[in-house]
């Protein structure tokens, strides 16, 4: 959107709006994907303590981002570095106990099963986004190391996502048979 407003003349007025930098998109993305993922993995648990919690989880994070939001001002200006943070935690904590609860049952589980195959990739996708939380503190990055912190994060993307359509197309034959 910055790139349109600042080449298109008919969107010359919003210059100075909220639309002039992408920042406020990110907040809301990390907010969305931090639940969508807690809530998916709830779904898939199987052990009633694991899922309370689970539940809880997503409360605290639903206050956490509220309070984040209302108390600080730059929602539209600035990248949330704390509330980003929560995100990857709370998510690593359900990635987790989720393996716990596939440890505990006594089923013999299918390894690239939908559940299996996007927890191990959404893990790996966080586990690999903690670098890049650390390095945004630095303001001078070297160019070279901004390139292995945003190449490393490609690969987890592409990871996270190519471990998800394998499970979806897996579950989705094994559903069909």
């Amino acid at each position: 959107m910055p790139y349109y407003i600042e080449h298109i003349p008919l969107l010359v007025n919003l210059k100075n709006g909220f639309f002039s930098t992408n920042v406020w998109v990110y907040n809301v993305y990390t907010i969305i994907s931090g639940l969508f993922y807690i809530y998916f993995i709830e779904q898939q648990t199987h052990i009633r303590w694991i899922k309370g919690f689970l539940r809880v989880l997503i409360l605290l994070f639903i206050c956490i981002c509220g309070t984040q939001l209302v108390t600080t001002d730059g929602f539209f200006v600035e990248f949330h570095r704390l509330l980003y943070a929560y995100n990857i935690l709370f998510v690593l904590i359900a990635v987790i106990l989720l393996l716990y609860d596939y440890i505990m049952t006594d089923e013999i589980i299918p390894i690239l099963d939908i559940s299996i195959s996007a927890s191990i990739g959404i893990f790996v996708f966080h586990t690999l986004e903690i670098p890049l939380i650390v390095y945004r503190y630095i303001d001078s990055i070297s160019g070279r190391a901004a390139f292995i912190l945003y190449g490393l994060l490609s690969v987890a993307c592409l990871f996270l996502y190519g471990l998800c359509i394998i499970g979806f197309i897996l579950g989705l034959k094994r559903k069909v048979d």
